[in-house]
């Protein structure tokens, strides 16, 4: 299939890309509470080791955690 105007292939894209963000929070929605929770531990450790190791748990606002995850994804 080929576009021949760019902006419906840009709209088309961020439509895709939204769908697939859409996926996702309906994914994590609907995992049950046990799962959500042993990722949220996994999130957690990967956001107060490594680099990070000197970082006490409590300390560490949600949001930094989610950051750090962002930043050190493969």
């Amino acid at each position: 299939m080929k576009f021949t105007n760019l902006k419906t292939e840009g709209k088309l894209k961020r439509e895709l890309k939204n769908l697939g963000e859409e996926v996702c929070k309906f994914t994590a929605y609907i995992l049950p509470r046990r799962i959500a929770y042993f990722v949220m531990i996994r999130i957690i450790a990967e956001g107060t080791t490594g680099i990070y190791s000197n970082t006490l748990v409590p300390e560490v606002p949600a949001m930094e955690i989610l950051k750090r995850w962002e930043k050190g994804k493969r």
